[in-house]
């Protein structure tokens, strides 16, 4: 037996029998099991990061490998089971570059390994990386690798098929990326983490819904919401998520050409982009939800494009089922506006088919 404050590991040996009424059956050979410690799983690991890493000149920085040297197939904690989890949401060939070593807690319950990562489209350059390693739950190893991009990353970066989209040009700042192989809540996150990879920055509005130049901030009237959420990714690369704001924004304001400007009040941020279930790009959906009066004294559900630096004009869309079968007309009298287009059109038309402001179930803009 081999046992310690550092091993924390105890190999036995037992034999068993079994009993069937007052029949007892023959003892088994010598059957050898281990008792593991949350510290035994955490040193093993250290053990492995060090046994693995690589120094390509004196005094640099030390190269720690996260693959199966590291996290071999049936070591103590199922550290492969964490590492397929990595693997997923950064990618192969994980390296860690840092000049320390893995540090355990005095009380042995974490491992922290700071350093630099290129992940996720090869950031340049490297991005900050922590990665804090813990026996959650039972002998079962855990890990939570936090990824700060560095300053002018953007989605697009990370995800080439989000090139020249809004999310190439969203105003958002404080990017950070986490991946976790266990659900549970982490203090600098305003939603829970699950398995896989996280994102989670700050969004910057102005309350005109104008596009802001440098969402460092500056600008009268600018609004901030941290926004984030779980990143789901298809076989070849592409992202899928729904990210939503951590509060509703203040009152936003979105001016009309010759008519009064509209009020949306409480509006909620969601990002969303899904790959396309027919070719290769994705559905981009940055948007603000919120409830709008109009003129006509109706109060419909709309949705505004986030504003970004790529797309200076806002569409707003009545999302609302009120209007799923509406005509044209009933459109504007709910939008308090004159029907000007029926007298204009009727020798055309004859009245014999309501223009409808879009198809069946759709949005109307």
């Amino acid at each position: 037996m081999s046992i310690g404050r550092e091993k924390c590991i105890a190999t036995h040996q037992v034999v068993v029998r079994g009993i069937a009424g007052q029949s007892w059956g023959p003892w088994s050979e010598l059957a050898p099991f281990l008792l593991l410690s949350a510290r035994a799983v955490l040193v093993a690991l250290r053990e492995q990061l060090l046994a693995a890493r690589t120094q390509a000149k004196a005094g640099g920085p030390y190269a720690y490998p996260l693959d199966e040297t590291t996290f071999p197939p049936g070591g103590p904690g199922r550290p492969d089971e964490v590492l397929a989890v990595l693997q997923a949401a950064l990618g192969t060939g994980l390296v860690l570059s840092s000049s320390a070593d893995p540090v355990l807690s005095e009380a042995g319950d974490a491992l922290e390994l700071d350093g630099t990562m290129a992940v996720l489209g090869g950031l340049e350059p490297e991005a900050a990386t922590a990665a804090t390693f813990s026996v959650p739950t039972g002998t079962d190893l855990g890990a939570v690798v936090r990824v700060t991009p560095p300053a002018g990353w953007a989605l697009a970066d990370a995800w080439p098929v989000l090139l020249a989209t809004p999310y190439d040009y969203l105003p958002a700042t404080g990017p950070l990326l986490a991946v976790s192989s266990w659900a549970h809540a982490e203090a600098d996150f305003f939603f829970p983490l699950g398995t896989g990879l996280h994102y989670q920055s700050t969004l910057s509005v102005q309350s005109s819904l104008l596009s802001i130049a440098g969402a460092g901030g500056g600008n009268d009237g600018v609004q901030r919401v941290r926004v984030g959420g779980h990143v789901a990714q298809t076989d070849n690369g592409r992202p899928q998520f729904s990210f939503d704001g951590e509060h509703p924004l203040d009152a936003l304001s979105l001016a009309r050409v010759g008519q009064a400007a509209l009020a949306l009040p409480a509006g909620a941020v969601s990002l969303r982009s899904t790959p396309e279930k027919e070719g290769t790009g994705n559905v981009n959906q940055p948007a603000i939800t919120a409830t709008v009066a109009f003129g006509g004294g109706a109060a419909l559900a709309c949705e505004v494009d986030v504003p970004t630096a790529g797309a200076p004009l806002r569409t707003l869309a009545v999302v609302d089922g009120a209007l799923a079968e509406a005509t044209l007309a009933d459109a504007l009298v709910v939008a308090g506006m004159d029907d000007v287009l029926p007298p204009r059109l009727a020798a055309a038309d004859g009245g014999r088919h309501p223009l409808r402001a879009g198809g069946a179930g759709g949005p109307r803009r």
